[in-house]
């Protein structure tokens, strides 16, 4: 019967007390049951509303834990015992369950400005390379200027594109910026 009103299932044969007795009061005897890894093996005391403390050993590491009466009861009436019962040795693997982090406000906003943070850098990065190119097609605008002058004098003095010894623009870029003045200097006066 009292198998029944607890739904326990006892690990061999239930140890009573010395007066043979299955309840201590209101409160159903659990010593010789196994609830979600425990054994509970006898009452440890009272609590101040006089219901039962057990003493119970962790079938893992073997420490002794001590639970009141509403705790075990409660493991006992659950399906999942081992993920309301907790070990009291911080070594044993069921000292506590895994903790599982849910998304706070707090996480939510700072992603979010984390988000805009990066997309500001990643605009900026962009601004930065377009007035890169930007620069870089001045200056290489400049540079084709400063060539016409050249290839027209070029022209002038009878040296012809077709010509193996026409200088083209790709060659006056690989020649250094002080023989480019100079030439382009000898060609003003």
């Amino acid at each position: 019967m009292r198998d029944r009103l607890l739904g326990l299932v006892p690990v061999l044969h239930p140890d009573f007390n010395e007066r043979g007795e299955m309840f201590l009061g209101n409160y159903a005897d659990l010593s010789g049951y196994s609830i979600g890894g425990f054994k509970i093996f006898e009452l440890a005391g009272r609590d101040r509303a006089k219901a039962p403390i057990w003493r119970a050993m962790c079938q893992q590491c073997r420490q002794e834990n001590i639970f009141a009466h509403a705790k075990l009861k409660s493991a006992a009436e659950s399906k999942a015992a081992e993920q309301v019962l907790f070990c009291q040795n911080a070594a044993c693997s069921r000292y506590r369950k895994p903790t599982v982090r849910d998304e706070t406000l707090s996480d939510i906003r700072r992603a979010e400005r984390e988000e805009q943070r990066q997309a500001e850098l990643a605009a900026q990065r962009e601004r930065d390379r377009a007035a890169q190119h930007a620069a870089n097609e001045a200056a290489l605008r400049e540079e084709k200027k400063r060539y016409l002058r050249f290839a027209n004098a070029q022209i002038r003095a009878g040296v012809m594109p077709e010509d193996e010894n026409f200088l083209t623009f790709e060659r006056w870029l690989k020649s250094s910026e002080h023989w480019r003045q100079e030439v382009l200097s000898r060609i003003r006066t």
